[in-house]
Formats: C-alpha cells, sequence, structure tokens
C-alpha cells in the first residue's frame, strides 16, 4: 500500500513536465516503471527515520545559512577576489552550457557550511568528521587552484584524487572489503587489492561528480538526493556520526542549490566538485564497512548517477577513438538542454534551457536513488535494479537524441538580415548532411558587437539561432556541437528535398 501511494504521489510531481512532451513522459515511464517494479514485496524502509529533532534541524539550517552566507559573500566581493584569480573564459569551453563567468567559488562556501555544522553538532567523536574533512584536502586543493585560474589538467586533479583516498584509507582505517558479487567478494578479500579498488572508486566518483557538474543545479540535486539517502540508511543501522554527516552535507548543498539555481549566480567549482565528491563517496564506504546488512549496490544505486554518465563517456569516447580526458558535449544533461532548446524553445537558449535541463533530468536522477533506499537490505535485487538502470541510462542517451528529430519545434525566422550583413566571418563554411548542402553563416550586422549564427538552404528559409556569440570561434563551435550531438537533424529534416537542378552553395569567406 505504501509503495502504491508513492508511485502516485510521484506521478502527481512529474505530471506537469509530462504535460510538456509526450515522449518525455514516456522516457520517465520507463525509469519510474524500473523504480517500483524490481522492490515490489521485499523493500525495507522504517518511516520514522523521517523524523528529526528540533535541534537536529536547526543544526542542518546553520550549515544552510552558512552556506549562503558565504557564497552571497563571495560573490559581492568578486572585484577584489579577481585580483588572486586568473583570467579565464569558461563561457567557451567545449563543454560549456552556460552564459557569463560566474565564480567558480561555490565549493569554498559548502565547505564553510559543512564545517559550521561539524564545529556546532554534537558529535559523541568528532575524530571522524576531521579526518574525513582531512582527508579531502588533496583533491579540493588540486580543484581550487584550478578555479583560481591556474590551469590543473584533468589528470593531474584525478591524481591528487587518488592521494584523498589513499590519506582517507590510512587516517579512518577503513576500506571496502566486499561487493556482494560471488567471484569479486573472494578477491576482495586481500586487503591490498581491496584498498587498491577502494581507492580506484573514490578517485574515479571525485572526477565523476566534477563531469556532472554541467548545469545550473544538476550536481546539487544528485548530492543532496544521495546525502538524503545516506543519511536514512545510516540513522537506520545506529550509525548516528555517519547520518549526521551525510546530513550536514546536504543541508550545505541545500544553501549553494538556492544560489546556483535557476540562474547559476555561483558555480560548485572544481574544489567543490572534487571535495564533495570525495566527501560523498566515503561516507558511502564508511557505512559499508561497518554495516555488513547494507548491500553494496544498493549503495551504488544511491550514487548511480556519476558513475553511469562518466562509464558511459568512457565507453563513447574509446569506441570514437576520443582521447578519455578530452572534453565534449555529449553528456546526457548537455544533450537534454539542446534537446529542450530543439523541442520546446526553437533556439538556443542557454539561460532558460540550462536550468529547465536540470528539472527534467531530476525525476531520472532521484529513482535509482529511491531504489537503492528500498533495497538496502537486498544485494541481488539491488544488482538487478543497478543493470535495468544502467541500460535505460544508455538507452535514454540514444533516444534523446532521436525524440528531438522526430518532436521538434520549427525555428524558421524568413528574414533579409543574413543577407544584409557588414561582416562574415572566414569561419563561414558550407556544410552537407541530410541530402542537402547548405552555408553556415558566422555574421554581424552594423554596429554590432557579437557575432550571430545561420544556416543558409537554398531551398528554404534561413535557419537562424535565438542567441548571439562574444566571438565567432563560439558560434563556430556551437554550430559543431549541434552537429556532434545529431541535433542538426531536428532543424532540417522536415525541410523538403532539394531540387534536381539545385547546386550547392560555395562558401563565402
Amino acid at each position: 500500500m505504501q509503495l502504491q501511494q508513492g508511485g502516485r504521489i510521484f506521478g502527481a510531481l512529474i505530471q506537469p513536465l509530462a504535460l510538456l512532451r509526450p515522449s518525455y513522459f514516456a522516457v520517465i515511464s520507463l525509469w519510474e516503471s524500473a523504480t517500483l517494479m524490481p522492490i515490489t514485496g521485499f523493500f525495507r524502509f522504517d518511516p520514522q527515520l523521517l523524523h528529526l529533532s528540533p535541534e537536529v534541524w536547526a543544526l542542518l539550517l546553520i550549515s544552510a545559512l552558512a552556506t549562503v552566507i558565504v557564497a552571497l559573500a563571495v560573490v559581492a566581493n568578486r572585484r577584489p577576489l579577481s585580483r588572486l584569480m586568473r583570467e579565464r573564459d569558461d563561457a567557451q569551453a567545449v563543454q560549456s552550457s552556460h552564459t557569463g563567468n560566474p565564480l567558480r567559488l561555490g565549493g569554498v562556501a559548502i565547505f564553510a557550511g559543512l564545517g559550521a555544522g561539524i564545529l556546532i553538532g554534537d558529535w559523541e567523536d568528532a575524530t571522524l568528521p576531521a579526518l574525513l574533512l582531512m582527508s579531502a584536502l588533496p583533491a579540493l586543493l588540486a580543484g581550487l587552484w584550478e578555479d583560481l585560474g591556474h590551469r590543473v589538467s584533468p589528470f593531474r586533479r584525478l591524481l591528487a584524487s587518488f592521494v584523498a583516498g589513499a590519506v582517507a584509507v590510512a587516517a579512518l582505517g577503513s576500506w571496502v572489503m566486499r561487493a556482494d558479487l560471488p567471484g569479486l567478494d573472494g578477491l576482495m578479500a586481500f586487503a591490498p587489492l581491496a584498498i587498491l579498488l577502494t581507492v580506484f572508486v573514490s578517485a574515479g566518483f571525485c572526477h565523476a561528480t566534477n563531469l556532472v557538474d554541467g548545469m545550473n543545479g544538476l550536481a546539487g540535486v544528485i548530492i543532496i538526493s544521495a546525502s538524503i539517502a545516506l543519511a536514512l540508511l545510516a540513522q537506520g543501522a545506529g550509525q548516528g556520526d555517519l547520518a549526521l554527516m551525510a546530513a550536514l552535507l546536504g543541508a550545505a548543498m541545500v544553501g549553494f542549490f538556492l544560489l546556483n539555481w535557476p540562474f547559476g549566480t555561483i558555480f560548485m567549482g572544481d574544489a567543490g566538485s572534487y571535495g564533495v565528491g570525495h566527501t560523498l563517496i566515503w561516507i558511502a564506504f564508511l557505512l559499508a564497512a561497518r554495516e555488513p546488512d547494507i548491500a553494496v549496490p544498493a549503495l551504488l544505486l544511491i550514487l548511480f548517477w556519476p558513475f553511469a554518465d562518466t562509464l558511459h563517456s568512457i565507453a563513447r569516447r574509446l569506441s570514437s577513438r576520443a582521447p578519455v580526458f578530452a572534453p565534449d558535449r555529449m553528456h546526457l544533461h548537455q544533450k537534454m538542454r539542446r534537446f529542450i532548446e530543439i523541442v520546446w524553445l526553437g533556439g538556443a537558449h542557454r539561460q532558460r534551457s540550462n536550468p529547465m535541463a536540470t528539472l527534467a533530468l531530476a525525476p531520472m536522477i532521484v529513482m535509482p536513488v529511491i531504489a537503492g533506499v528500498l533495497l538496502s537490505h537486498d544485494a541481488r535485487a539491488a544488482w538487478i535494479a543497478l543493470a535495468v538502470f544502467g541500460g535505460l541510462f544508455a538507452v535514454t542517451n540514444v533516444a534523446i537524441t532521436r525524440m528531438a528529430v522526430r518532436r521538434r519545434r520549427k525555428f524558421r525566422q524568413e528574414t533579409e538580415t543574413v543577407a544584409q550583413t557588414s561582416e562574415c566571418s572566414p569561419l563561414s563554411h558550407t556544410y552537407t548532411g541530410y541530402g542537402r548542402t547548405m552555408l553556415v553563416r558566422i555574421y554581424r550586422k552594423t554596429g554590432e558587437k557579437d557575432w550571430r549564427l545561420a544556416i543558409i538552404d537554398r531551398d528554404n528559409a534561413p535557419v537562424e539561432w535565438a542567441n548571439t556569440f562574444a566571438t565567432d570561434a563560439a558560434a563556430a563551435a556551437e554550430f559543431q556541437a549541434t552537429v556532434e550531438n545529431g541535433m542538426i537533424g531536428g532543424l532540417l529534416t522536415d525541410n523538403p528535398p532539394p531540387r534536381k537542378d539545385a547546386q550547392p552553395i560555395s562558401a563565402d569567406r
């Protein structure tokens, strides 16, 4: 009965999004089915765990408010802080999905809020939070150095995460000794191998958290939902220190989320993503080490999204023979943003499509977390659910592109401004695809500073992007990303085929 009631409540929550597009509702229905169907009859969850004392609520509120206050202080003092930073232009990065260049010091605010909660909290033994934060320092500081504009390569940040993981093993004297999987459990009984695997997964998750920090509020939804889930499991297992640590991390992320979504006032940055990722994964590790009844695959479900996104990206890059550490725009959250632009907004409106992408992905992010909590004491069912969600993640990556082509919104502007340009970029070129050749025109009109992007088809009206670009290179990168994501078809495939006597358009350079 509780399961059915929960399903109805969840359906009511996603109904506003479902009304926007039947295709989106179809995808969400698959994820919802994967959450509810495998767990009928054997889930374990005590609703009493949701009841917290007034003292705990006050502590969580203090942590969230401290994060907000420090974040606002950072934003208000951007000019003096800029003296400590090198110039960076994140908006022009290949993987960028935002506009402008907000400060990337949200991680400082998050750990300030977390630290405030730890200092005020009533701990039986304050050693755990102190050692946990200390072990995160290598990853956090490497990320902070990158946030300040000192280029730290992804490999070096990953290496710092390995160091942080090794420090955690040494300081906490703990590592994961089981996988709840026949065969692998026998191997992990060998301590050196188990320690190596623990450090490897710890570093990988830190890097994975950084990869999913690509949309306003996206990392916030992932970390908040996972923190709540880990706090519930830890509280149910009688691990009060881990429960409080997870809850404080979630509260600090709530404070950050308020300023990060929807407008992106401040970004979490690499310090935040690597530091928070380390803290979160080690709360899960300690819970697995202390409580043998909690299934390891259930913890993987709770931390599903960063792992799934990273593994899918690695597989995709290896299959296309691309560098594993090279940034791109092929993550699911980036495909979702462009899907929203093509299907709902009719053009490249990053200020709206960015936060909308997070809203659209939120149900998919939360569902594996819910399954992880409900299947926390059934390893076999949790492994099955993990495989199902992994398959759904891969299918959704493909489906989101195809739906953009089939259920697109026409964005056509029949205008003479494309032809009446005062300056045409040398990056303008011809593109051939979908049975036609067209001119990719990068231009700006008289008196304008920013560049415009348009596609001129000999047989159809021009297709012009709604937003402008600071440089012609940024406009060229936007078109290339549209092609790579497969979204160009959403703008072209409903055009009539070219006439047999039509001649290709030559590039106007």
